[in-house]
């Protein structure tokens, strides 16, 4: 078994990464999850209850340093231990930006609890200035995943939890104003991981969820569909399996480029 880049050296529960370049600097920014993967606490407190995590790499990725969490995320109107999951950080608009799913409290159980997607601002990756939450599809939304396509547009990809788990998607010129533009893949229970640039497509990825366990999602499903039409169409879905991501990840887009249809496909988690 490979070691992790990273391990949190508090809490042992890194998880959700997103990576940035801090401008001006050599440094590579890593915000997390902080998961409490130890605590003994009943049902699912253990999932809730996370920080943020920071760590940052001086060489490009192959090392990792932990710096610590995040303050300042939680809703002034909830006092004591609350729950950050997720955070998605980008630059644009000549400052950086915070989409953090968050939930009040450490709930033990999953169902019953509003979870939202709360928009921060910062000049520097330390402290954030708080926008507030995004008014979305429902209030049971998580996992922020943002990008600008080539209609000049953001589009922020997630996980509506109050419509069956599915990924919808919102529409914005700014970050700062959300229009909601509808579901974004027509699977059911879908978890969305990352969004990927790359060239003229959008590839975005979705778990398999299987988080009501320890356990870590078992296979990871791939859309790519071309940057002018960044709402992938399922209707023209075309699962395969492989074990090569990057094998997927140039089919999808030959794929998608002959067809202008987007493409799922589906690869199975790499051996332990």
């Amino acid at each position: 078994m490979s070691a992790p880049i990273f391990a949190d050296p508090i809490l042992d529960g890194a998880a959700d990464p997103t990576v940035i370049h801090r401008r001006g600097t050599n440094e590579w920014w890593m915000f997390y999850t902080n998961r409490r993967a130890t605590f003994e606490g009943p049902g699912v407190q253990w999932v809730h209850g996370s920080p943020i995590g920071v760590a940052i790499s001086t060489d490009g990725g192959l090392s990792w340093h932990y710096k610590g969490t995040v303050a300042g995320l939680d809703d002034p109107a909830d006092p004591g231990l609350n729950t950050h999951w997720a955070p998605e950080v980008v630059w644009a608009e000549g400052e950086y930006h915070m989409f953090l799913s968050y939930i009040a409290g450490t709930p033990e159980q999953w169902a019953g609890h509003e979870r939202h997607i709360v928009h921060f601002v910062s000049d520097d990756l330390t402290q954030w200035r708080r926008i507030g939450p995004l008014r979305l599809s429902s209030n049971y939304v998580i996992d922020a995943a943002v990008d600008r396509c080539p209609d000049g547009l953001y589009r922020l990809w997630y996980k509506d939890e109050g419509d069956g788990s599915s990924t919808r998607v919102a529409t914005s010129p700014d970050l700062y104003t959300w229009t909601l533009a509808g579901v974004a893949v027509l699977f059911a229970s879908t978890e969305l991981d990352e969004i990927l640039d790359l060239s003229d497509h959008v590839v975005t990825m979705w778990s398999a969820p299987s988080m009501r366990s320890r356990a870590k999602p078992q296979s990871t499903w791939i859309v790519c569909a071309p940057a002018a039409f960044p709402i992938a169409m399922s209707a023209f879905a075309s699962p395969m399996t492989t074990h090569s991501l990057a094998s997927h990840l140039s089919r999808s887009i030959a794929w998608s480029a002959r067809s202008g249809a987007g493409l799922c496909c589906e690869t199975e988690s790499p051996p332990r």
